[in-house]
């Protein structure tokens, strides 16, 4: 065997013994799981010490014991553990206001060494009985008080019923009436009710968007609701949102429309005031194997404006643009920023979104 051949072998095995001596870890744990079983959410911090042994033939530092979690914390000491000698980590779990149900939490243990080992506490969360103010945050008056005063469902698709409710409270000691009254105008939005609640009577507000499976509602659905307590309107309104979209249950094998843009973000630059109106396009394009609807086309904030196609069914594989405007003048100084948002019947994003930017000078 030729002498290049040996000194590859031997540098091969070199790094093998390196590699293995690397991969084990300075510090042996007596264990590196600990399970604190069922403790109460109100009981206090737990605690347990890891003990370890360094089984390295030179001093080791830790450097660290970090967590990703602000309910566990380490206590470690940064003095040098001899070779052979023995140490301890302490890691405190704090179950206050931790969410009720199983918990398992990791701490990672850096050393000078360079090696991490990984510590886990595990256990279970009983939670506490909370207090009137902690389960119903929000007092809007006479003593009612309710878990929230807002709502977003997301998706609401057409042809399905999205409702939620909101937990509310009668903290007084005397019967309080309640009235909810929409102010948006043809809301699709059914809202349900107690009329009258009782001394520390609990109740809910039911609510929901009902959108029929043949429907010419699309895009952000956002409605308010007045409160009136004994007759008089609270100080806050309900507001719930919802996005309206076709259904995406569909049946038959047609093929899918895949809805794709060109850009989804338009800078628009540094603009004059006085400057004329600008103008910049987006292609929607159909990447699908089935025609594409363009359902809707809304912008959030109502900087700019969106000329629609006259086209608005897209057939697999082509294209249709949409015209963006821009008028510098009903703009205020400084930086603006708006969102586009563009609603198809694509069923795996019905909604595309490009932002928009400018800068407005005098």
């Amino acid at each position: 065997m030729n002498r290049l051949v040996i000194f590859g072998l031997s540098l091969f095995a070199l790094s093998v013994v390196t590699t293995v001596a690397t991969a084990q870890s300075a510090l042996r744990f007596a264990e590196s799981q600990h399970d604190f079983g069922t403790i109460n959410e109100d009981g206090g911090i737990v605690s347990n010490t890891f003990r370890f042994t360094n089984v390295a033939d030179v001093p080791v530092v830790v450097i660290d014991v970090a967590s990703s979690c602000g309910c566990t914390k380490a206590e470690f000491s940064r003095k040098p553990v001899q070779a052979g000698a023995d140490g301890e980590i302490i890691v405190r779990f704090d179950p206050m206001d931790y969410p009720a149900g199983a918990f398992s939490r990791k701490v990672t243990v850096s050393t000078s060494q360079g090696r991490a080992e990984t510590l886990t506490v595990t256990g279970r969360v009983k939670p506490r009985k909370k207090s009137i103010v902690e389960r119903y945050p929000l007092a809007i008056g006479n003593g009612i008080r309710l878990e929230s005063n807002a709502h977003a469902f997301g998706y609401v698709e057409h042809g399905s019923a999205q409702r939620s409710a909101i937990g509310m409270i009668n903290d007084s000691d005397k019967a309080v009436r309640i009235d909810i009254k929409l102010a948006t105008i043809e809301s699709r939005l059914d809202i349900r009710h107690p009329h009258t609640l009782a001394p520390h009577e609990e109740g809910v507000i039911d609510f929901g968007y009902i959108l029929t499976e043949v429907c010419a509602v699309y895009g952000t659905m956002r409605d308010l609701a007045t409160i009136s307590i004994d007759g008089k309107a609270s100080d806050y309104e309900l507001i719930i949102s919802g996005m309206a979209i076709d259904s995406r249950n569909r049946e038959g094998d047609n093929g899918e429309p895949a809805a794709q843009l060109s850009e989804n973000f338009i800078k628009f630059g540094t603009l004059k005031s006085t400057d004329v109106a600008q103008r910049r396009t987006i292609v929607l394009h159909n990447a699908g194997s089935a025609p594409l609807h363009l359902r809707h086309v809304e912008t959030e904030r109502g900087v700019v404006a969106v000329i629609m196609p006259d086209r608005r069914t897209v057939a697999a594989g082509g294209k249709t643009i949409l015209t963006v405007v821009l008028h510098p003048s009903k703009c205020p100084f400084g930086a603006v920023a708006d969102r586009i948002r563009i609603i198809t019947d694509d069923a795996g994003r019905p909604v595309l979104s490009v932002k928009v930017t400018a800068l407005i000078e005098k």
